[in-house]
């Protein structure tokens, strides 16, 4: 239980579906008419090596703007740890939250890597309410903001819009890889949640990608409404240190073996390189 709490510590929960959407939806077969897709965004109030509470406060109302131009219901998940300075709650970035106003989503995607904390967690999660937000387009963005922010500060703009437009053309290659995926293992395209982060690199690309996401036919639903496709009544069978998508969960639990996976986008060299990070 000590394992499991400190787990739910790291990344306490708190949500909001900031912009209705009340069209209704229904799963198709085939190339479809339109696609769906559940904005999740983690780390609030914010995740970001540049320091200042004006900078935090610029990427929270620029990532709203986006997501209220595009009509994307956006829910939100608080990374505890951000509140605090020293030990300390920061008053400024509590009030962040207040801008958003239950999931629980795995920090890092980490369920548990073993079965007994997995069940541990599932029994905690029943016992206070809280539903798990599956992600199924999972990613790199995370790589991608590191090296925007450090190309941000050393004020190397060709750089960051070199950055910027490799992210796009990312995620947009990613989003076709699991729409693939889906439909290999059910038949269909399920709705899609796809997680990003509440970061610089989202602030002046986040309108870009939506829009990439609309040429592709998606529209823009909330998590609740992406959790009706009857693809997440599937049980998540996976144990172990990996964060991975729900898609890669339910391949492994049927059964999949590596060559199932060998198409998935990677993170360019260059970025890589830049955030000084590996994949």
């Amino acid at each position: 239980m000590k394992d499991v709490l400190s787990f739910l510590l790291f990344s306490v929960i708190s949500i909001i579906h900031a912009y209705a959407q009340n069209s209704p939806v229904t799963a198709v077969t085939g190339e479809p008419a339109e696609r769906f897709m559940a904005i999740t965004i983690d780390d609030l109030p914010v995740n970001s090596i540049v320091g200042g509470l004006a900078h935090r406060e610029y990427i929270t109302d620029n990532i709203l703007q986006a997501l209220k131009k595009h009509n994307a219901p956006g829910v939100g998940f608080v990374n505890e740890i951000k509140l605090y300075r020293n030990g300390k709650l920061v008053d400024g970035k509590v009030a962040l939250l207040q801008k958003w106003i239950d999931y629980f989503i795995h920090p890092y995607l980490h369920a548990g890597n073993t079965q007994a904390k997995k069940d541990s967690l599932v029994k905690l999660l029943q016992e206070i309410g809280y539903q798990v937000a599956p992600v199924t387009i999972d990613n790199s963005e995370w790589i991608f903001a590191r090296a925007y922010e450090k190309a941000f500060l050393k004020k190397d703009s060709v750089l960051m819009k070199k950055v910027g437009k490799a992210y796009v053309d990312y995620m947009e290659e990613k989003t076709v890889y699991f729409e693939r995926q889906s439909k290999t293992l059910w038949g269909y395209e399920i709705f899609q949640i796809l997680l990003i982060h509440s970061n610089h690199l989202n602030v002046d690309y986040l309108d870009s990608l939506l829009s990439r996401m609309k040429q592709r036919k998606y529209r823009f639903i909330s998590l609740e409404k992406a959790l009706t496709d009857k693809v997440y009544t599937n049980k998540d069978t996976f144990v172990g240190k990996a964060g991975i998508s729900w898609i890669d969960r339910w391949a492994l639990g049927m059964g999949k073996k590596e060559n199932f996976f060998k198409d998935e986008p990677t993170t360019p060299q260059f970025v890589q390189e830049v955030a000084e990070i590996t994949e």
